[in-house]
């Protein structure tokens, strides 16, 4: 190693880095500058310049396409700032980071290749239509990156260079965010000041150029300038003096509202667009207020985002979600389609790879012992490395053609952050086997009180921030008319960097809500009651399960555990028992006491009380149960010195009268009252676990 490449590697690995840097999202590769040369034929195509310097296409060895940004100044510092930054992000929606090279006058950032170049070629230069779905998909997609970098890792990130020349676009117009070379880790930098202001004419925030303090509401500045963009088509940037588009903007926001109507571009503006549109043109004037602290957060500007979608969707006849797949429930026989009918040619492009055989036994050994991770009623479920060990896979057998079938249809359809993802699939020789994520941390039980890992209890935040994750995950599947058969804390896994992500390896569409009595239904007290009598899955069906969930997180116990007293087994009716008699903190995780803002715990509680109603018609929706988590979330980050309330505290009994009232509670002996009004429903020949069995396939994600 030269004397640059290990000032640059000290650089990246001093003391002051983040502790979550080890654990980044992929293992970057450490290239020489050889291998440069021969990954871009000599630097053969150049595809971007910049003050940087020059950016070039190539191609890796196992075939894939990648980016060389090329640093010309040859300045380490900047250098290993950028990498540092862009090794912590792992996000669908921001450009993939590959590897570098260190070498003496070769300062190179090797990442993926996005096809389509950047969002302001694509809306000022090439003649390719963009309809307002679109747009609107692309700014929801950016915010949700930001959203992500801004309040949902565990080392804040700031971009610092937000404009539409950093969207890149792939083939499917899908947004990722690029070029982190003046972007800051907030814990990790001693200041957020800067003597030398660096950034976009045209997009920068008048505050940071003016102070020099860059702040998460800077992105927020430069992301409003990237709405007015989407929807006028016309360039921030102007030339001889022009008066720019964003003064007009704010000027009409501020004088009438028929005068931000003639900005919109001609190409999407319809009376039909207009509530859409104007929603979006306010969104975008309060993200550039001058007053800073009126602008709002990037999650309050990602939630608007969603309902705009939302609003656009409802406004038009809702498009079929497989347009390859069946539309009704398939005839007894048919077997969805054939069982030649799974290759690369039948599947949409872009959304699922094939593997061979071969590959499958070359990283797993040849399904060696030491990578398994878990076993299933399908088979053993291995851990591999695919991508030249970059990208980490559970494969898993998959028993029956049409559960095959039916898995990789809906799955390789599905897109999101906070679902587990099918990478691919492998069909040869009678093998029929489903590539999925790997998912570090394992399950949310496994986590909170099964005893499958080493790892330190879950904070309350990072709770919340798992609820929220599984909550937008089953959102977004009940948005596109899928109904998951089990909804627990067995099937929301957890990433290393504690993500939450929802498996939902079998669903069903919601105009097939027949449920065959024999499927396995979940777990003892994780079932809506409501479906026992009317045999239906619906999407209420799913929300009392999640609130299911919502009481395991905050007991860390299971929702059936029959080696407690009997009016403790079932945790839905225990815990609304004992919130009525005002002792439910009684049951609350140790772990946690003195730890949640109560106005938090209300709002918490209040939620989860609500999505187990008895009846399916008093349940909030998902996006409700979002929307209140998000709440809750708020309350906790504002309150962060709040306990809960002292022996003291005289608005009510102490701790001690409260134990009391419980002890006197498990010794009554009216056993018509005791919390088991499940075990009063006759399951029949419905397939029911308790916590010991494996009530999903989904669960079959984790290592043991």
């Amino acid at each position: 190693m030269d004397l640059r490449e290990s000032t640059v590697v000290e650089m990246i690995q001093r003391d002051d880095r983040s502790k979550w840097l080890s654990y980044s999202n992929h293992n970057i590769k450490c290239f020489t500058e050889g291998e440069i040369k021969r990954i871009t034929s000599n630097y053969e195509t150049i595809i971007g310049k910049g003050g940087f310097g020059e950016v070039y296409k190539g191609v890796l060895q196992d075939g894939r396409t990648v980016a060389v940004k090329r640093f010309m100044s040859n300045i380490e510092e900047n250098f290993a700032k950028e990498l540092k930054v862009h090794c912590e992000i792992n996000h669908k929606n921001v450009v993939r980071l590959i590897g570098y090279c260190a070498k003496e006058n070769a300062l190179m950032i090797v990442s993926e290749y996005i096809s389509k170049g950047n969002l302001s070629n694509v809306l000022h230069h090439e003649r390719i239509p963009i309809t307002l779905d679109t747009r609107l998909r692309i700014a929801a997609e950016c915010s949700e990156a930001l959203c992500y970098m801004h309040s949902q890792m565990y080392t804040q990130v700031i971009h610092g260079d937000i404009k539409p020349a950093n969207i890149l676009l792939d083939d499917n117009l899908n947004a990722k965010i690029s070029d982190f070379g003046i972007s800051r880790l907030v814990n990790t930098d001693s200041t957020l000041f800067t003597e030398h202001v660096i950034g976009s004419i045209g997009y920068m925030d008048p505050l940071f150029a003016r102070s020099g303090r860059l702040t998460p509401k800077s992105d927020v500045y430069s992301f409003g300038i990237v709405l007015v963009e989407l929807i006028t088509k016309k360039k921030a940037t102007t030339r001889n003096g022009e008066t720019g588009i964003v003064e007009c903007f704010t000027q009409s926001l501020v004088t009438e509202k028929r005068k931000v109507r003639e900005l919109f571009d001609v190409e999407i503006s319809s009376q039909n667009n207009m509530k859409v549109l104007e929603g979006v043109a306010k969104l975008a004037g309060q993200c550039l207020r001058m007053e800073v602290d009126r602008r709002p957060e990037m999650r309050d500007v990602a939630q608007r985002l969603r309902a705009l979608q939302k609003t656009q969707v409802q406004g038009k006849q809702t498009p079929t979600i497989f347009p390859w797949g069946w539309r009704n429930k398939p005839a007894a026989g048919n077997n969805w389609q054939s069982a030649s009918s799974v290759t690369p040619q039948s599947l949409p492009s872009n959304l699922c790879r094939h593997f061979s055989l071969r590959e499958m036994k070359s990283v797993t050994r040849n399904f060696d012992e030491s990578h398994v991770v878990a076993q299933s009623g399908s088979g053993t479920v291995y851990y591999g490395v695919i991508d030249g060990g970059a990208t980490k896979v559970a494969i898993k057998p998959c028993r029956g053609v049409s559960k095959f079938q039916t898995e990789i249809a809906m799955m390789a359809k599905l897109r999101h952050h906070h679902l587990v993802s099918l990478v691919g699939y492998c069909k040869e020789k009678n093998q029929r086997i489903l590539i999925y994520d790997y998912m570090a941390r394992g399950s949310l039980r496994g986590n909170l009180y099964a005893n499958n890992t080493e790892e330190p209890p879950l904070t309350w935040r990072q709770r919340l921030d798992v609820c929220i994750g599984a909550a937008r995950a089953l959102h977004y599947l009940h948005e596109c008319a899928i109904i998951p058969f089990v909804v627990s804390t067995t099937n929301i896994l957890l990433d290393e960097r504690l993500v939450g992500k929802f498996s939902s390896t079998v669903s069903l569409r919601q105009d097939s809500t027949d449920v065959t009595p024999t499927l396995h239904m979940g777990r003892l007290g994780c079932v809506d009651p409501e479906f026992y009598c009317t045999r239906q899955l619906t999407q209420k069906t799913n929300v009392y399960s999640f609130g299911v969930v919502l009481f395991e997180v905050l007991c860390a116990r299971a929702a059936y555990d029959p080696y407690l007293p009997e009016r403790q087994a079932h945790l839905v009716e225990c815990a609304l028992s004992f919130q009525k008699k005002g002792i439910l903190d009684l049951i609350v995780d140790p772990y946690l006491e003195g730890k949640i803002a109560p106005r938090c715990l209300k709002k918490f509680v209040d939620i989860a009380e609500k999505c187990v109603s008895d009846r399916g018609i008093d349940r909030p929706t998902m996006q409700e149960v979002l929307e209140k988590l998000e709440m809750c979330l708020t309350e906790q980050s504002g309150s962060l010195d709040d306990e809960t309330p002292d022996d003291d505290d005289t608005n009510g009994p102490s701790r001690t009268d409260r134990r009391l009232n419980l002890e006197m509670y498990l010794a009554e002996d009216d056993d018509s009252s005791h919390c088991g009004l499940v075990s009063t429903f006759e399951y029949d020949d419905m397939e029911c676990a308790s916590d010991g069995g494996v009530d999903s396939d989904s669960e079959l994600l984790m290592p043991r």
